[in-house]
């Protein structure tokens, strides 16, 4: 089952703020863009025996980039039970 409640991911400046986030959950994907000092928090739906969390973090907010832009950033965050 899916829980109806989500967890909250909290990151503390780790994100360029001029870069965009996606976070893939149980609904698709959603994009958005981290706060002027890097700081981002967003909540997420999960699965009930859901471990982890991915996404990415871009320069425009997709996986494709021109060769002069940075490459985008994957992550994983692990969900603590």
């Amino acid at each position: 089952g899916y829980a109806h409640a989500g967890v909250r991911i909290t990151v503390n400046g780790q994100t360029d703020p001029d870069w965009q986030v996606v976070i893939y959950d149980r609904t698709g994907e959603e994009t958005f863009r981290p706060g002027p000092d890097g700081k981002w928090s967003q909540e997420v739906r999960v699965r009930e025996d859901q471990k982890w969390i991915y996404g990415y973090a871009s320069i425009n907010g997709k996986l494709e980039t021109s060769s002069t832009q940075p490459l985008p950033r994957w992550f994983r965050v692990n969900i603590a039970t």
